[in-house]
């Protein structure tokens, strides 16, 4: 059973010795029983091997892991080998659970803190409307107060109007008819000027709602023109991987061809297709240099709308508080305007020169197609 040399002296004889003459038994070796700590590691395996196996939850796994960790902690570190390998093992996956379930409570926290964003945004838009119909308010206060005091005027008149009636008839009924006239015209002139403020206010609001709008529009078509800023550039790489493989190719038939004047006449020709390309080259830069100043002129039109969006804003806080300053406010409406058909026309001529660029661009990439076929040809024929 074994092939090794071993101690006889060290061996425990598991069956009954037959070559004695006495036959008398040979006892094994005492069975040991396991202690209560090997019964309880035993336990703690099973229950890890068991979550391991079925689909346990979170807090669970984690009081698990709590347990193991208070079972060994009284324990030296060279019992339990086998757990504590479990164990390590269980730790490292508690803590990627929990760093997945914090990872989801960020992600949550930050679109309550976008949402919270969007209402604070809301309620100041709201609240400048609420301080409009406030001044709205303190004006017509002011008005009511005026009238109640032309009122008290009135009656005060009306009662030396009846103290010296009998003298004074004429005067008082014409005194009279000025108070009513004076108190028609202000009740008038009142109601005219709360159904201003209130036009200049809706028209002020559709204004700047239909600039953002705008606003919006250029932001997309600043998206768009970077898109295609990007696939010129891809055009451009793809190109210079043209332009590289022709130049194997040149390399590869100079190895082959062994003929002086062929070789002369494929080195012009190289020649050429470099001086063409060097030109090439040339020309995407300075197309890459206009697109840079296409792009830059975008983002500066970009912000000049962002900037007359502002001034806008601005324009209708003013404007509550200046009522009476009508011509001021639509000297300012109309520069506004003049300024966003301004912008529109800079937004034109970059899209002219943007398709203009782009038909340059495909120009160069069919030339340099052609000039790789015309090699490719050339190189064909040598070898043929």
């Amino acid at each position: 059973m074994c092939r090794a040399a071993f101690n006889v002296s060290c061996t425990v004889n598991l069956c009954v010795d037959f070559e004695n003459a006495d036959q008398k038994l040979v006892l094994a070796a005492p069975v040991q029983i396991p202690s209560t700590t090997d019964v309880e590691a035993e336990r703690l395996q099973q229950e890890i091997f068991t979550a391991a196996e079925k689909e346990t939850p979170a807090d669970q796994l984690r009081q698990l892991t709590g347990d193991v960790s208070a079972f060994l902690a009284h324990h030296p570190l060279e019992k339990f080998a086998e757990l504590r390998a479990i164990h390590r093992v269980l730790a490292g996956l508690s803590d990627r659970v929990d760093t997945v379930e914090l990872q989801d409570e960020i992600t949550r926290l930050r679109k309550e803190k976008s949402k919270l964003a969007r209402k604070t945004e809301v309620e100041s838009i709201w609240s400048l409307g609420s301080e409009a119909t406030d001044e709205l308010r303190d004006q017509a206060a002011k008005l009511e107060e005026q009238i109640r005091s032309l009122e008290y005027e009135k009656a005060g008149l009306e009662r030396k109007v009846e103290e010296v009636a009998v003298k004074q008839n004429d005067s008082i009924l014409t005194m009279k008819m000025d108070l009513n006239e004076k108190l028609l015209s202000t009740h008038k002139t009142y109601w005219n000027m709360i159904g201003e403020v209130r036009g200049k206010e809706t028209e002020s609001a559709n204004k700047v709602k239909r600039l953002e709008g705008e606003k919006a529009s250029l932001e997309s078509k600043i998206e768009e023109v970077t898109v295609e800023r990007d696939s010129a550039l891809a055009m451009e790489m793809s190109l210079r991987e043209d332009c590289r493989r022709a130049r194997d190719a040149y390399e590869d038939m100079v190895k082959v061809v062994q003929n002086r004047a062929v070789y002369r006449q494929l080195e012009e020709q190289i020649k050429k297709l470099e001086k063409d390309k060097e030109e090439l080259e040339r020309q995407l830069s300075m197309a890459a240099f206009e697109r840079e100043e296409e792009k830059d002129s975008a983002v500066a039109v970009a912000m000049s709308l962002r900037e007359q969006c502002q001034r806008e804003h601005e324009a209708y806080e003013d404007m509550v508080g200046q009522v009476r300053d009508r011509a001021k406010l639509e000297d300012k409406i109309r520069q506004l305007e003049k300024e966003k058909v301004g912008l529109e026309l800079k937004l034109e001529v970059a899209n002219i020169e943007r398709e203009e660029q782009k038909d340059a661009a495909l120009a160069i990439e069919m030339s340099l197609r052609e000039d790789s076929r015309r090699l490719h040809q050339a190189y064909e024929d040598m070898v043929g």
